[in-house]
């Protein structure tokens, strides 16, 4: 059902490299701006011609060398709203030892919930395997994503997000990412849950 997809995004979707709902432990150097869009249960689309979708914009901003903020505004087209703003930030901890970095996030720092993500990145030649461990609403919701980079223009990325409340749900993704003309990034990404809902995603990411 698309509440599980919901339910999922809502607690990820803000805060990974896209395609990936899965953070990095990478820190914005200046302004990140990320705008992406999603359309859930693709399959009841095709059945019904019915389709609920949405999108975001964020605004990444590098404080110091190793901490960074956002802040990031979702719209439901479907019910024609602005959804709940959310702030957050990030502070690496660990920095490149052994190719390994460790951040902490606090996210929707405008709750009066504590939220929060521990994020472990480990970088290979030719690759990047990310490990979340998100509290979120006093659930606990791990993630791991891993990303391979052909060249310099195109990385493939999967990931497989695992959330335990009343019930047992995941969802995987498979997707990618490429430049275009070296000035903005595209991105796009295929996912599946365990509830049989088929959801499209893409986006673009700038830096300045």
């Amino acid at each position: 059902m698309r509440k599980i997809s919901l339910f999922i995004l809502s607690f990820l979707l803000l805060y990974g490299a896209r395609p990936l709902t899965t953070d990095d432990a990478g820190i914005v150097e200046n302004f990140e701006f990320e705008n992406g869009y999603d359309g859930y249960d693709f399959i009841n689309f095709i059945k019904n011609l019915e389709w609920d979708y949405g999108t975001y914009f964020q605004l990444k901003h590098g404080i110091t060398e190793n901490s960074d903020i956002y802040i990031c505004v979702p719209y439901d087209f479907k019910n024609k709203e602005i959804e709940k703003l959310e702030m957050g930030m990030k502070f690496r901890i660990i920095k490149d030892y052994k190719n390994t970095s460790f951040s902490l996030s606090f996210l929707d720092i405008l709750s009066s919930d504590l939220n929060l993500n521990l994020i472990l990145t480990h970088q290979f030649r030719k690759g990047t395997i990310n490990l979340n461990l998100l509290y979120k609403e006093e659930i606990i919701s791990p993630s791991i994503s891993v990303e391979h980079d052909f060249n310099e223009n195109f990385t493939i990325c999967t990931e497989v997000i695992f959330k335990n409340n009343d019930e047992f749900h995941y969802e995987g993704l498979i997707g990618g990412r490429f430049s275009l003309f070296n000035l903005i990034t595209g991105d796009f990404g295929l996912s599946y849950n365990d509830d049989k809902e088929l959801r499209i995603t893409f986006g673009l990411t700038k830096g300045f």
